[in-house]
């Protein structure tokens, strides 16, 4: 209650109210900015609402290989891609590492690229027959992928100098 000096008495009834929001997105949530508008009114008619924007960042959430051929023969060049997508299941580019091993399970190349583009591996003339793996990491992902090598039986005969040479 408060005078104004000229006799009016005035009564004000002040409510503080602190509202705390917690607001939880869904699992795939799309990147990018978002707006959220909240929406209040009570039994008395009162009503308002507050708008506000946020920004959510990209979260890699899978990682996966797709190789153009999974049967090759030494010689041949390995064709892959190598795709991250995030929370909301867009793509996004961002750098990875592969591993390829062959088939006795030893390291042959390691490579550090981006996402979504296209990677050529050469074999070597001399690729072990059988079983390769890829396998590509990028922030905790993990994805491994199989390949197989295949035996070519082939001769080749040619003289160098005085020695006869017989490669397979």
């Amino acid at each position: 209650e408060r005078s104004r000096g000229l006799g009016d008495v005035y009564k004000r009834q002040v409510i503080l109210c602190i509202c705390l929001v917690l607001f939880s997105g869904a699992d795939n949530i799309k990147t990018g900015k978002h707006n959220l508008v909240i929406v209040a009114d009570d039994d008395k008619g009162n009503e308002g609402s507050f708008e506000f924007e946020f920004t959510v960042n990209a979260v890699p959430t899978k990682l996966e290989i797709n190789l153009l051929s999974n049967k090759l023969k030494p010689k041949d060049t390995l064709n892959l891609e190598v795709f991250i997508y995030d929370q909301g299941g867009d793509l996004i580019k961002k750098g990875i590492n592969i591993e390829v091993f062959n088939a006795n399970n030893e390291l042959e190349t390691t490579l550090n690229e981006k996402s979504e583009e296209e990677i050529q591996l050469k074999l070597g003339e001399f690729a072990i027959p059988g079983k390769w793996k890829v396998k590509a990491t990028s922030v905790d992902l993990v994805e491994e992928k199989e390949f197989f090598v295949e035996e070519v039986i082939d001769k080749e005969v040619y003289l160098e100098g005085d020695l006869v040479i017989v490669r397979n």
